[in-house]
């Protein structure tokens, strides 16, 4: 019920560009203390953001050829191998499932969805990855043009987690968002 109302919010909230990619994100899990920290920056997040916790921005929209330009910081007293990994449960429509399984590091994540032709690879960073200090830049230019044309509104609702190992969890959070 609560993706519901976010997702019928994120629609009513970025009327200025109907075709566009939007994003709301809840943390679930991580590590508490000191010594752990996340945030997520981008630049021009006042144009493309409307919310900013300590987490970073939240609630953000990106019009199809957007660049979305920014860094991460996390802090954990934690190496990474090649062991760990990010799985994204999604629903798309609410009632489709698509689940994403990338490598944390040392090999390229592949990202596709035949229903709209959507294809993406990106970068992982190369293992080990050292957590205890790191900040991470990106760039990430979005298509010229959106996938279902614009004629479609698809929204996208689940929960990512990522692991450490195998069947240790480090993170959880809930995201919701809409494709147009």
């Amino acid at each position: 019920l609560i993706g519901v109302q976010i997702i019928n919010s994120l629609r009513g909230s970025f009327q200025t560009s109907p075709k566009a990619i939007t994003f709301h994100r809840i943390i679930k899990a991580f590590p508490e203390g000191r010594d752990s920290k996340f945030v997520l920056n981008l630049q021009e997040e006042d144009k493309h953001c409307q919310d900013f916790d300590e987490f970073g921005v939240n609630n953000c929209h990106f019009s199809w050829s957007d660049h979305a330009v920014g860094d991460y910081w996390v802090e954990l007293p934690q190496v990474l191998d090649e062991s760990a990994s990010i799985q994204a449960n999604l629903l798309l429509e609410g009632h489709i499932p698509y689940t994403i399984n990338c490598a944390l590091c040392g090999q390229p994540c592949e990202v596709g969805l035949k229903l709209i032709d959507f294809q993406y690879s990106f970068h992982m960073p190369p293992c080990p990855v050292d957590l205890s200090n790191r900040t991470q830049d990106f760039h990430y230019a979005l298509w010229s043009h959106s996938p279902t044309e614009g004629l479609i509104t698809i929204p996208i609702e689940g929960t990512v987690i990522v692991f450490s190992s195998p069947n240790e969890k480090l993170a959880e959070f809930d995201v919701f968002g809409t494709i147009r």
